[in-house]
């Protein structure tokens, strides 16, 4: 990826995320924003979106992906589906206390 950009609505995740990308020296290449996700309105300028969102939130959010992300684009959602939106694939990933964890992606059309 060229860059990267994150957001969150809580102020004190988007400062131990700038303190995390000087520790591994990406600053560079990532921005974090504190906003509310559901504000974005457009997101045609990304060509992979990262979600860790509860399905509520994703389902939400769903419309804008549809509708601003260029054909190509993926989206990668983990722990939480879109619906009834069916992912292109799902992988079931174990994190370090052995718990699987499930990564859906989709692909626009």
């Amino acid at each position: 990826a060229k860059r990267g950009v994150g957001i969150d609505i809580d102020p004190l995740l988007v400062k131990l995320s700038q303190r995390f990308a000087n520790e591994a020296k990406v600053s560079d290449k990532v921005t974090f924003r504190h906003q509310d996700v559901l504000t974005i309105k457009d997101l045609s300028d990304a060509s992979v979106v990262m979600m860790y969102m509860g399905e509520d939130v994703n389902l939400r959010l769903m419309p804008v992906l549809k509708k601003t992300l260029k054909p190509g684009s993926r989206i990668v959602s983990h722990d939480f589906p879109m619906g009834d939106w069916k992912p292109d694939a799902t992988l079931k990933v174990p994190d370090e206390f052995g718990e699987e964890h499930i990564v859906y992606l989709w692909t626009i059309k």
